[in-house]
């Protein structure tokens, strides 16, 4: 098979704009459903979404279970279910599509599921434990600051230490956010 298949691409350009504008998923969450999506399809050859059975379904959820992360260790099973979730999804979708709706084998989708025992160790919530205030002190002090981008790095780790506000919330803060007089950082969510 080619290394691109022009029907599927048009499939799958139609279904991420009915994740944008019909769902309304986040961009970011669309780029990682598309990238799930394009996985499935590397997995087939590029084989026409047409073609899409329960034993692709069976033999890509095994496959899946034996891949390895970037750093070499096998797939988590939180990132295994989130992968089998998007590409279930997308052929829940498929084969309802008003072109698809007899030719894609609608049944097969419930092969890319994992286990209720798998299911339930993919929910489960693993506590990570903070760093404590001595930690996050001796960071700071061991952080250079010798240039004006070093100092600047310094302060805003010491804000967000002092303001616990999380990194992504900090990148959007806006100076009138922060009322040094009354001591408060406030950001409109």
């Amino acid at each position: 098979m080619s290394e691109y298949n022009p029907v599927n691409e048009v499939l799958k350009k139609q279904y991420e704009e009915t994740l944008l504008h019909g769902k309304s998923r986040d961009p970011k969450t669309v780029r990682a459903v598309w990238n799930n999506i394009n996985l499935f399809e590397s997995f087939t050859g590029h084989a026409d979404f047409k073609s899409f059975n329960a034993e692709q379904a069976k033999s890509f959820k095994g496959w899946l279970e034996k891949q390895n992360n970037q750093k070499g260790e096998l797939l988590s099973i939180s990132t295994i279910r989130s992968t089998l979730n998007n590409v279930r999804e997308f052929f829940v979708w498929l084969a309802s599509h008003p072109r698809y709706i007899r030719k894609v084998d609608g049944r097969a989708v419930q092969y890319l599921r994992l286990s209720d025992n798998a299911n339930r160790a993919a929910r489960a919530y693993r506590e990570k434990t903070p760093p404590t205030l001595e930690e996050l002190e001796k960071a700071l002090k061991a952080m250079p600051n010798g240039t004006d981008i070093e100092k600047r790095d310094r302060a805003i780790f010491a804000f967000m230490i002092i303001t616990c506000v999380r990194d992504d919330s900090l990148v959007s803060l806006k100076i009138e956010d922060v009322d040094a007089v009354q001591k408060t950082v406030w950001q409109n969510p």
